[in-house]
């Protein structure tokens, strides 16, 4: 509430070029990460993506969106969810 207690009450979000996806026209409603940097996005149309990355420089850097809850591992990707569900605090 402002007083500083709560490490999630503001984000601040910094574009970083080399980390661009494109969102594929789904507009994302909601953006979550883990301790150990696992990024997940809730999409308008129902699905939940993960943003996977990998660090380094230059040419090493890549970025890509994965559908969590679309296909043959949906059913995987529920008892994922619930989960993430208990482990995640979402940053709103």
């Amino acid at each position: 509430m402002g007083d500083g207690s709560d490490p999630c009450a503001e984000v601040s979000l910094q574009p970083l070029p080399e980390y661009s996806i494109p969102s594929d026209g789904v507009t994302m409603t909601c953006i979550t990460c883990t301790d150990r940097g696992h990024v997940f996005l809730a999409g308008r149309d129902g699905h939940v993506y993960e943003l996977q990355y990998t660090t380094g420089s230059g040419w090493n850097k890549r970025c890509r969106k994965v559908c969590l809850t679309a296909g043959v591992g949906s059913v995987i990707s529920r008892m994922q969810s619930r989960y993430l569900n208990s482990a995640l605090k979402p940053y709103q």
